[in-house]
C-alpha cells in the first residue's frame, strides 16, 4: 500500500492536478538558499545533498565539511542551517541526508558519489555514509518555504520509538520564487529535465488527450 510519506504527497499533488486543475507543465521555478535540520542527531556526522530531477546541484561537504550537533546543543533544540548560494530548481527535488562514519574528517571538500537508489555515499573513497532521511517535493506544488516534521519525512516516519532521532527531529527549506528567464539561459539546468514521473506524464497526456476530443468533437465528451 502507499506508506511512504513521499508516496502521499505525490498523490496528494495527482488530485491537484485532477481536480484543481495544476499544470506540472509550466514551469515554476524556485531559488532554494537553506536547508535547516531540527533536533539532529546528537554527535552525527551527517552530510546535505540536494537532487533536482536525479541530478546533484549541492553537497553540503563540498562547502562546509560534515557537520555535527553537540549532544547538549540537541538537547536545547538547537537548528543545524545550511546556507547556499541560490540553487535554482524547477520539478522534482529531493534533499538527502547522510549519516557518515567515524573517519568523516576526510569528506572536507569533496564531492560524494551517491549508490544506485540513493541509500548510501563515498566521499574520496574512505568516507562512506548511510542515507538517514530525504524529503521530496515537485516545485509546480510549492509557493514558499516549506516545512518537515519527522511524520512526514522518509527515512524516519517509522521510527515511532525514537530511536533514530527525537519527535521533534524535521526539515525546514527555505524557498522563493525563481526567474523564468533564469531557466532559459540554462542556470543549474539542462534540457530534458523537468519532466514528471511516468505516472503522471501518462496523466497529462490523457488530460490533453480529452481537452482536445472535447474541442474537435463536443458530442465525444467522456469517450477518452
Amino acid at each position: 500500500g502507499v506508506d511512504a510519506p513521499c508516496q502521499k504527497r505525490y498523490l496528494r499533488y495527482l488530485e491537484k492536478m485532477i481536480y484543481e486543475g495544476t499544470d506540472t507543465f509550466v514551469r515554476n521555478p524556485m531559488l532554494m538558499t537553506k536547508v535547516a535540520i531540527h533536533a539532529v542527531p546528537p554527535d552525527t556526522a551527517i552530510s546535505v545533498v540536494v537532487q533536482n530531477q536525479g541530478a546533484v546541484l549541492y553537497d553540503s561537504c563540498k562547502q562546509y565539511g560534515a557537520l555535527t550537533v553537540s549532544a547538549e546543543a540537541s538537547a536545547h533544540g538547537q537548528e543545524l542551517s545550511i546556507r547556499m548560494d541560490p540553487l535554482l530548481l524547477n520539478g522534482d527535488v529531493t534533499v538527502r541526508i547522510f549519516a557518515l562514519a567515524d573517519e568523516w574528517s576526510g569528506a572536507h571538500g569533496c564531492n560524494g558519489q551517491i549508490s544506485h537508489g540513493g541509500t548510501r555515499i563515498r566521499y574520496a573513497s574512505v568516507v562512506r555514509g548511510r542515507l538517514l532521511a530525504f524529503v521530496q517535493l515537485h516545485t509546480a506544488f510549492c509557493d514558499g518555504d516549506v516545512h518537515f516534521s519527522k511524520s512526514e519525512i522518509d527515512g524516519v516516519y517509522s521510527d515511532r520509538d525514537n530511536k533514530q532521532c527525537s519527535s521533534s527531529f524535521g526539515v525546514t527549506l527555505s524557498l522563493a520564487r525563481g526567474r523564468y528567464d533564469q531557466l532559459e539561459s540554462g542556470q543549474h539546468w539542462a534540457e530534458g529535465r523537468g519532466r514528471l514521473p511516468p505516472a503522471l506524464e501518462l496523466l497529462r497526456l490523457e488530460q490533453t488527450l480529452a481537452g482536445l476530443m472535447r474541442r474537435l468533437c463536443p458530442e465525444a465528451e467522456g469517450v477518452v
